[in-house]
């Protein structure tokens, strides 16, 4: 029997959301795959190579996220000089509050 959410939600969901999820290895056939186990003997299975290809595009866009972040907060900060300059003085602070908390332990 297949667990209620799996069954209300569209296929397509259901593998999106599984993805995220930590994934266990298993032997099948012979090959070592990843899989997901959906309920009591059913499972959603990636070999090695699919899996290693699907998590090479999840951190392309993970990274293609953060670049386009940076590149905004860049961009606001090259237009304002003195928010520069305030965020450097924080970034001081904040590292300074770190250090007298670490020496203190």
């Amino acid at each position: 029997m297949i667990q209620k959410w799996v069954r209300l939600l569209p296929y397509w969901l259901v593998v999106k959301l599984i993805k995220n999820v930590n994934a266990s290895f298993f032997q099948f056939q012979n090959r070592q795959v990843r899989g997901w186990q959906i309920d009591k003997g059913e499972f959603f299975i990636f070999d090695e190579e699919n899996y290693k290809i699907h998590c090479e595009h999840e951190r392309k866009r993970r990274q293609e996220k953060v670049n386009k972040k940076l590149e905004k907060i860049d961009k606001m900060l090259s237009k304002d000089y003195n928010l520069k300059q305030q965020l450097k003085e924080d970034f001081k602070a904040e590292e300074e509050r770190e250090k007298e908390m670490y020496q203190d332990e």
